[in-house]
């Protein structure tokens, strides 16, 4: 009863956080890895109009500089796809990745200590996948085999987390979002 509570509580969370990430503004991934937010007010052959956001000077940036747009309507139009940084990364074109959510091996603290690696952390994990498939609409989660797989694969685990960034990890698992 606890643990779906616990779950509840996540999922809530999350959701509510990306109703309040939701800000309606374009964002500019650049190939230096630089993110530019505001209106995007035009694109030509070669450049994309752009306007920061709370300014009104309109940018000229060139295309090849850009890697992709995420537009606030969800739509994402990409460039220049960025090339992995790691040698384990899967080399998936970064639109492959569009409206997927990977669930995360849950850790969890139990009795004071950290609890890894038991059956629990997989039952959490499994739970959760299967509170969100029920509610994400036109986001597709992944099941937490394929996931699980993956990190294997790519050698991760919940002890070397901290050594690669969040796009890093969902670039390995070829999904835009993570929980």
């Amino acid at each position: 009863m606890k643990l779906n509570a616990i779950l509840i509580l996540v999922f809530t969370s999350f959701l509510a956080g990306s109703i309040y990430c939701q800000d309606r503004v374009d964002r500019i991934l650049m190939t230096n890895g630089e993110i530019k937010e505001g209106s995007v007010t035009g694109i030509s052959d070669t450049d994309v109009d752009f306007v920061h956001s709370g300014e009104t000077l309109t940018y000229h940036l060139k295309k090849a500089s850009i890697s992709k747009i995420e537009f606030s309507s969800g739509r994402i139009e990409v460039f220049n796809p960025v090339a992995p940084v790691t040698e384990g990364v899967n080399n998936l074109n970064l639109a492959d990745h569009h409206n997927k959510i990977a669930v995360l091996p849950f850790v969890y603290i139990k009795d004071g200590s950290q609890q890894k690696g038991d059956a629990m952390e997989v039952k959490a994990q499994r739970e959760f996948f299967a509170l969100m498939n029920g509610h994400v609409g036109q986001m597709k989660v992944q099941d937490p085999n394929t996931t699980n797989s993956l990190l294997k694969k790519n050698g991760l685990n919940s002890d070397n987390y901290s050594g690669y960034t969040m796009p890093e990890i969902a670039n390995m698992l070829g999904v835009e979002y993570i929980v």
